[in-house]
């Protein structure tokens, strides 16, 4: 069994050599956090993972965490000698009596899962025992249930069960954009007919492009008048809010520092109809955030602004994650993906009842389909064919 040691800032923690050669240690305070951030970072990139895996978002995303008021950082770390093998980013926080801990930077993150480094796969094993304590509860909120073992198969003295299940999809971008037009004219014939009707109503498609700071500041304003007019007509989410006044929000903010988000803004006759944010990781690109302006329905615009993002992709070699949500928009670009769970455990059986009533979150502070700032793509296509939730 794994053994935890509480990192204080500035204590140098005791080194307990496991059974399997690892050492494992628990951060719980920002500057030790940011003393690990280059090497987390190097992990991250090694197994590929999400900009969600990346210190970057999960630090940026301390304090948001919904339904956690005075959160406390738990990092797990997992080493292999002066490697660094694993790493669990949570936050926890005690509730009357109970300790619930939940994945860092939820609910703006998904999938949620530890990062590993290739070949360390079971440290994972070490992550779940670490967090166990006495009157514990795990709230893994989009867990990506592509991590073996997960806390309620790691036998690791946890209970409890999976409440619900969801479906990611992603984008295989190996086709090019004109490619994937011809071949999957059916599906993908949104895309055609915004085109067809752009050219019927003569009106020529500006695409315009951000990642760099300047970048993304000149085309902010095409973003605000977006959110702007959609906030008329639907409740805005507070990263659209800040949207609408003119403002990036912080989370995004990071992003643009770290050189890991990608701007695309379309506009006709100087009037901005759509946007797409893509936020890069090591292998893959994800659809974060779009919107478009209601007046522009009659051209699909979240289509056409999703095409871009797919050409970027394409020419990247990265796949596209489109995050939770089994939607007919999402199923016409693919029908490939991966499922996502939301586990509750704790670590006595006899907590579990009390788990589900005693400090529970409320769904839809988590949930992307009920959160706006992670609906992705959904809301700007959702006048273009998709739908909303």
């Amino acid at each position: 069994m794994g053994v935890v040691f509480r990192r204080r800032s500035g204590q140098v923690p005791r080194q307990h050599r496991q059974g399997n050669g690892a050492d494992v240690r628990v951060i719980d305070n920002v500057r030790d956090a940011e003393t690990l951030t280059p090497a987390w970072d190097q992990l991250a990139k090694r197994s590929g993972a999400s900009i969600f895996a990346f210190p970057l978002w999960a630090l940026a995303c301390l304090g948001t965490e919904g339904g956690f008021a005075r959160p406390q950082l738990q990092i797990v770390t997992v080493w292999a000698g002066n490697e660094l093998v694993a790493v669990g980013p949570f936050a926890a926080e005690v509730r009357r009596g109970l300790r619930h801990v939940r994945f860092l930077g939820a609910p703006h993150s998904q999938p949620n899962r530890p990062v590993v480094a290739p070949g360390h796969e079971r440290a994972v094993i070490l992550i779940w025992e670490a967090l166990r304590r006495h009157r514990s509860v795990l709230r893994l909120y989009d867990f990506d249930t592509r991590v073996q073992p997960s806390p309620l198969e790691a036998d690791s003295g946890w209970s409890g069960r999976v409440k619900s299940r969801s479906q990611v999809t992603v984008v295989d971008t190996t086709l090019e954009l004109e490619e994937r037009l011809r071949r999957d004219h059916r599906d993908l014939r949104s895309v055609l007919v915004a085109r067809r009707r752009l050219a019927e109503d003569a009106v020529s498609l500006e695409h315009r492009f951000g990642r760099s700071a300047a970048d993304v500041a000149a085309l902010l304003p095409h973003l605000s008048a977006i959110e702007r007019h959609a906030g008329a007509h639907h409740a805005p989410s507070p990263m659209q809010q800040e949207l609408a006044q003119g403002r990036l929000p912080h989370l995004l903010q990071q992003a643009v520092a770290e050189g890991r988000l990608r701007l695309f803004v379309l506009v006709a006759a100087g009037v901005p109809l759509a946007y797409m944010v893509g936020l890069v990781g090591a292998g893959v690109v994800t659809a974060f955030l779009t919107g478009h302006h209601g007046d522009s329905r009659r051209y699909n615009p979240g289509y056409l602004a999703m095409a871009d993002l797919y050409r970027w992709a394409h020419h990247h070699r990265l796949p596209i994650d489109f995050s939770i949500g089994d939607l007919q928009w999402k199923r016409s670009w693919s029908r490939q993906g991966y499922e996502v769970a939301d586990v509750l455990a704790t670590s006595d059986r006899l907590l579990l009842k009390a788990a589900d009533g005693v400090g529970a979150l409320r769904r839809a502070a988590h949930r992307p389909d009920a959160h706006p700032d992670r609906r992705g793509a959904d809301r700007g296509a959702e006048a273009s064919g998709g739908g909303r939730r």
